[in-house]
């Protein structure tokens, strides 16, 4: 193992009384802020590695479809199982000859195999096995973790960068005997719950059942639905996001803010202290004392503003400091992940200048820019990024997605078919392709990248999504009906009452001239979701189809409002009312 210089706190004696304290930083890791996710570069075997480092998986992971990608022979793991919020995981074992950590190597590292992919071009995570043997310090607002070995340091403070701004020190306990996550504990409301810090979710959130404890109801003031939340395991839980009074934790307090409610954190915790949390504080976990050291950065904490936040001038001057390119994106990516996209831009900009040969930076100031909706100079950086690594899948993707936008569909099946061969059979990018297919009606290759990813990711929670797009796929093509149904029904057993899902299937029987089950079906979709647009215009066509002339038109006028472009779409696939 590689030592790097000791951070030899005995310079702050005078102020800390920690004369005699030494932190070793054993591995600095770069971190680059991703698809909302820490990652850092690694070698898995000599191959480069995509490495998602996450405080909250009690183990090191990887799904079967990468293990398969980086052709490790898998085995048996003696059956063992997890349980966690979002279903049981079987996992199976494989053993990495060599891991390399930011150029740190690491012979025969065990991993757990299984469960689903968390983000499109994850290799593996880093869990509490390799993060629990020393210290950790997370400063991810300057892209950066570092692994501490303390010397002689005690129950001394270690909070030694603060100088003159605020900090907090709370206790923390592991999960339990097997498991190395910290927990610790937090006031909602006023109420106790138990917090997980885990960078692995990207964003907070706080179970429904302690929301009750502390006085929210879904049925409050300002309450939204927001969706679906997913991890490792087979299941998507119901999402919503509420107001707040109050949040504690240690000396922070945050009054009269938004919390995202999940219908349930994981096991031993009550809430969960995601990525967002550590992108607005300066974190030091020590796990030698069971204490966890922070201070505030900064910017939104819960990250749930309905817009981009921009940043602010105080905000950069708080986060000097990075005298290399690489240093200016990694703290670019975490301005992205705050939200704060301007400062982002201004700091890959500096990136680019002192390294313009290099493609990520390109790509990661395009992403910055679709975020602030400038197509055109996203456009920009995006052929630039493909000039310079013109195999590059993501910025395929994204570029792909830019000419679809401008109606350029020749272009953009020329960028798709290329980021098809570059991409490995089992990425997960392959849903992405699907979905870009289809925009461009190419409904072939578009069932063709499905089923690749169907049949590489038997466990993925986002099996549902895969097989409701080819069930909606096949029903614009008006083709292979009964196996629609067939991947519609499954669906539904997978994310049961989900209006798209019924959406799609009511597609189908309307192409199939089952009147009375798409008028069923649309109406369920509608009662859980009254703004889908195509399920009033399907509904309408499958009512004038039975006669009911004004009932069906009252229905398209209604689904037209909300989209205008619905007649066009439906007469391009060949279902219009006439």
């Amino acid at each position: 193992m590689v030592v790097a210089l000791a951070v030899l706190l005995s310079l702050l004696a005078s102020s800390t009384g920690l004369a005699k304290c030494s932190l070793g930083v054993f591995a600095r890791l770069p971190v680059t802020i991703a698809a909302s996710r820490a990652t850092v570069p690694g070698m898995i075997n000599g191959k480069p590695a995509n490495l998602v480092i996450d405080s909250g998986a009690f183990y090191s992971l990887m799904s079967r479809s990468s293990a398969d990608e980086f052709g490790l022979s898998v085995r048996p793991a003696f059956g063992l199982v997890s349980g966690g919020p979002t279903g049981a995981v079987d996992w199976s074992a494989t053993t990495v000859k060599t891991l390399a950590i930011a150029g740190i190597p690491i012979p025969h590292i065990d991993f757990l195999v299984g469960g689903s992919d968390i983000v499109a071009d994850e290799s593996a995570i880093i869990g509490q096995n390799i993060l629990s043997i020393g210290d950790v310090e997370y400063d991810l607002a300057r892209g950066a973790i570092n692994m501490i070995k303390p010397t002689d340091c005690g129950e001394s403070d270690l909070a030694y960068w603060v100088t003159s701004s605020a900090y907090s020190v709370i206790d923390f306990h592991h999960m339990d005997s097997m498991n190395s996550q910290a927990i610790a504990e937090a006031f909602v409301n006023g109420v106790s719950v138990r917090v997980l810090f885990d960078t692995g979710a990207p964003r907070s959130s706080l179970s429904l059942k302690a929301a009750g404890r502390a006085g929210i109801n879904l049925s409050d003031p300002g309450v939204v639905e927001s969706g679906y939340v997913g991890g490792i395991g087979r299941k998507l839980l119901k999402s919503w996001v509420a107001p707040v009074a109050d949040f504690k934790i240690g000396d922070e307090e945050i009054r009269h803010t938004r919390l995202r409610i999940a219908e349930k954190p994981e096991d031993g915790a009550d809430m969960i202290l995601g990525l967002d949390f550590f992108l607005s504080h300066h974190i030091y976990v020590s796990n030698k004392q069971r204490k966890l050291y922070f201070s505030y950065n900064g910017g939104a904490v819960f990250n749930l503003a309905p817009v981009p936040a921009s940043g602010t001038t105080e905000s950069q001057n708080e986060l000097t400091g990075p005298a290399d390119a690489d240093g200016f994106a990694r703290r670019g990516s975490a301005f992205a992940g705050r939200r704060q996209f301007d400062l982002a831009i201004a700091d890959l900009t500096k990136a680019i200048a002192m390294a313009p040969a290099e493609p990520k930076y390109v790509f990661q100031r395009a992403q910055a820019y679709l975020a602030l909706h400038q197509p055109a100079l996203a456009r920009a950086d995006l052929d630039q990024a493909l000039r310079l690594k013109p195999d590059d899948v993501s910025a395929l993707i994204a570029s792909a997605g830019l000419h679809l936008m401008n109606h350029e569909n020749d272009i953009a099946i020329a960028e798709l078919n290329r980021a098809n061969t570059a991409a490995a059979p089992e990425s997960s990018a392959r849903l992405s392709l699907a979905h870009l297919y289809e925009r461009a009606d190419r409904f072939s290759s578009a069932i063709a990248q499905i089923d690749l990813w169907i049949n590489q990711h038997p466990e993925d929670n986002k099996m549902g999504e895969a097989l409701n797009d080819r069930c909606w796929i096949r029903a614009l093509a008006g083709r292979d009906l009964d196996l629609a149904v067939d991947d519609c029904n499954a669906a539904l057993r997978k994310v049961p009452s989900n209006p798209r899902i019924l959406n799609s299937r009511a597609l189908v029987f309307l192409r199939r001239g089952d009147f009375d089950k798409s008028i069923a079906d649309n109406d369920a979709a509608l009662a859980m979701d009254p703004k889908l647009a195509s399920s009033f215009y399907v509904r309408g066509i499958a009512k004038l189809r039975k006669g009911m002339i004004a009932e069906g038109n009252a229905d398209m006028v209604a689904g037209t409002s909300l989209q205008p472009d619905l007649p066009d779409w439906a007469k391009n696939h060949g279902f219009a009312p006439n």
